[in-house]
């Protein structure tokens, strides 16, 4: 799989018009015939519906078409960062979350540098440290419907510790698509 297929498939979801998605993406209409069928022989499954007036995504498609975009947001992205990585003198710390004991694994082998969460009292290494993070600068932004700020209000709480939030289900919420 490569960034010309990504961007032939999701230029054509956008369009559902090969001359269009051949015009925006300066090829031939031919050259992004090839390019669909090649991810579409790679991928082992039909992206789109193709009949002589009109063009659709498939269920496979359409599913697809998200992740298509990510990938190429992901790449993009990449590019940028790269470009400016030695002028800005960018360093990189890679964050995680204390969701399991994979993260802390992932950190006492150096694939993460921070994680932040509630301590595991179970997970044990020589090479990570617990510390606590500064109260004061670190908050909880929760919408005041949701049973976390009703419990906060209704027990006139100033803050919340971890004991009050571990009884809710916890995911990592990534930002959208195109987000920098």
């Amino acid at each position: 799989m490569n960034t010309q297929q990504l961007e032939c498939f999701t230029t054509l979801a956008k369009t559902l018009n090969y001359a269009k998605t051949a015009e925006q993406l300066s090829l031939s209409q031919p050259a992004v015939s090839r390019q669909i069928q090649s991810l579409e022989t790679e991928l082992n499954a039909k992206l789109f519906n193709r009949t002589t007036r009109s063009v659709s995504l498939t269920p496979v498609g359409f599913q697809f078409l998200d992740d298509a975009q990510q990938m190429l947001s992901l790449y993009y992205h990449s590019l940028e960062w790269i470009s400016t990585f030695h002028k800005q003198k960018r360093t990189v710390l890679r964050i995680g979350y204390a969701d399991s004991d994979a993260n802390l694994h992932r950190l006492s082998v150096h694939q993460l540098d921070l994680v932040i969460g509630m301590k595991d009292a179970k997970f044990t290494a020589d090479d990570i440290a617990f510390q606590k993070l500064r109260e004061d600068a670190f908050v909880c932004v929760v919408n005041k419907q949701h049973p976390l700020a009703q419990k906060c209000k209704k027990r006139r709480q100033k803050s919340v510790s971890s004991a009050d939030i571990w009884p809710y289900r916890q995911i990592i919420e990534l930002p959208p698509t195109g987000s920098h």
